[in-house]
């Protein structure tokens, strides 16, 4: 799923060779070029909870997540209006979209307080996940 591309959008944007991410993305699979040793410990961290979230030996924390993107600083600003909002319907420019998850609609985006911030602004979160939710629920919520 994570590989999953449609019309040139990328389910996991460092897939998409436009991408700046796209090369560390994929020297990641060589695990022995990466030489910095943060860069080691997240790694290896990331595939360990991976394998506890597939292996059922703990909790999925995002309570059910199809997916995640990376919000710009735009679209983060309008993921906050919404969570204060508390509206029930995903404005547009968010950075995704019911249409784009049509079987998935409503989509309700997921932020997570633990997730790191982006390199470039902390205050960003590196990525927001997006999930089922009942017509009635915020269409943004931070657990």
């Amino acid at each position: 799923m994570i590989e999953a591309e449609s019309n040139g959008v990328y389910q996991f944007s460092p897939l998409d060779p436009d991408d700046v991410r796209n090369e560390v993305y994929f020297q990641a699979a060589a695990r022995a070029d990466i030489e910095e040793d943060a860069n080691l410990v997240a790694y290896d961290q990331a595939v360990s909870a991976a394998a506890f979230v597939f292996s059922d030996d703990t909790e999925d924390p995002t309570d059910g997540a199809f997916g995640f993107y990376s919000p710009t600083a735009i679209q983060y600003q309008k993921v906050e209006e919404a969570l204060l909002s508390e509206t029930t319907t995903l404005p547009t420019g968010i950075g995704t979209s019911d249409a784009q998850f049509p079987f998935f609609a409503p989509i309700q985006i997921v932020i997570l307080p633990y997730v790191a911030g982006r390199a470039d602004d902390e205050t960003i979160p590196a990525f927001v996940f997006i999930r089922e939710r009942e017509s009635d629920e915020p269409a943004v919520v931070n657990e």
